[in-house]
């Protein structure tokens, strides 16, 4: 069959159709929490959260410890920490994808398919022969769930509505950013710059944008109009005599 729409009540929806169609409204990425700590040695403590990944919803209400391997007596290693979408188990789990110690280490490469979809929300940086993990070796990858906008009105604004959320004041026009705790202002403020300041301006340019009168404009592009020859100009000038 060519063509396939879906849900409709007369036939099931299966779990790939329907990420496919939860994907449409919302983007993987981190709703809340799921911030790492350093656990007692070996370990790692992911925070309760929620996220969506790849059109599936999940959610942890306590903390989870994941221990890491143990660390190279050679080199370093970048692990990361991941929510791993697995459709034939048909579950999400927070697990520890182990890189490659290496003199020049880097997390290891991600599996994304249609069947596993590995999102990462940290990365765990392994010293040489380390025996604990400390809160410097941690690196969140906390991506939001993308920059859909929510346009709403003074008083109507979400007071929590998901990590890295735009919004838009429609009566004001102000943009601004949802960090997970606050709401910030990000619209772009408005500045000006003086001629000097654009490098790559010609003197024409330059003379032209400073025009204050219709005639500083013209002349600015050789352009005279005088009822009198305006004397010597520069090459390429036109004289359009004025009555």
């Amino acid at each position: 069959m060519a063509i396939s729409a879906w849900p409709f009540e007369s036939s099931d929806t299966t779990e790939v159709q329907f990420s496919k169609l939860m994907q449409v409204f919302q983007d993987t990425g981190v709703l809340s929490g799921f911030n790492l700590t350093a656990g007692s040695g070996m370990q790692v403590s992911v925070a309760a959260g929620a996220a969506s990944v790849q059109g599936f919803y999940v959610e942890s209400t306590a903390a989870t410890l994941l221990t890491i391997a143990a660390a190279s007596t050679t080199y370093a290693r970048a692990d990361y920490v991941v929510l791993k979408l697995d459709l034939d188990a048909n579950a999400i789990t927070l697990t520890v994808k182990t890189g490659t110690a290496s003199a020049t280490p880097v997390p290891p490469t991600l599996t994304q398919t249609t069947t596993v979809w590995e999102h990462p929300i940290g990365i765990v940086n392994v010293p040489k022969s380390a025996s604990n993990i400390v809160a410097s070796n941690l690196v969140e990858r906390l991506a939001g769930t993308g920059m859909r906008v929510i346009p709403y009105r003074p008083g109507e604004r979400p007071a929590n509505p998901g990590r890295r959320t735009l919004g838009i004041d429609l009566t004001t026009g102000v943009l601004e950013l949802f960090d997970g705790t606050s709401w910030s202002n990000v619209t772009p403020p408005s500045h000006t710059h003086t001629t000097t300041q654009i490098s790559d301006a010609t003197t024409i340019g330059k003379a032209l944008m400073k025009a204050s009168t219709l005639a500083a404009a013209q002349q600015a592009v050789g352009l005279y109009t005088d009822p009198t020859d305006p004397g010597v100009k520069p090459a390429g000038s036109v004289w359009v005599r004025k009555a």
